[in-house]
């Protein structure tokens, strides 16, 4: 089955996402102060600069991620065995921890999706 998630709905994935962009956001300000230190010709650039990084923001956090369950495998950035895999379900963030190999967590935009998601993969764990 497939299942999709927008980050702009859950607040766990927003804020990942908004911490990430942060760190441009401080880029962008220390390159904006430096150059116009200089001279302000450059106040539209930096302008022009935070104004592309605010909407990459807003278009990242818009757009749909999608993963699916295929028999045994999670497909997601990868696949992922999930009868290998240990699982911890977070439904107050509706996030579920996965580790197996590396640790990727999955986001869910309402708890009916999560739940689906963890009786399929609990199906598959114990067929």
């Amino acid at each position: 089955m497939i299942y999709s998630y927008v980050p702009a709905k859950n607040k766990l994935a927003r804020k990942r996402y908004i911490k990430s962009f942060a760190a441009m956001y401080v880029l962008a300000a220390f390159l904006s102060l430096w150059k116009l230190s200089e001279d302000t010709k450059y106040a539209f650039p930096a302008f022009a600069l935070f104004f592309a990084i605010t909407m990459l923001l807003l278009t990242t956090l818009r757009k749909p991620r999608f993963f699916a369950v295929m028999d045994e495998w999670l497909i997601y950035k990868g696949r992922i065995n999930l009868k290998e895999a240990e699982i911890y379900p977070d439904f107050e963030n509706l996030a579920v921890k996965i580790k197996w190999k590396k640790e990727k967590v999955l986001y869910f935009n309402s708890e009916s999706d999560m739940k689906n998601f963890l009786h399929e993969v609990e199906k598959v764990k114990y067929s």
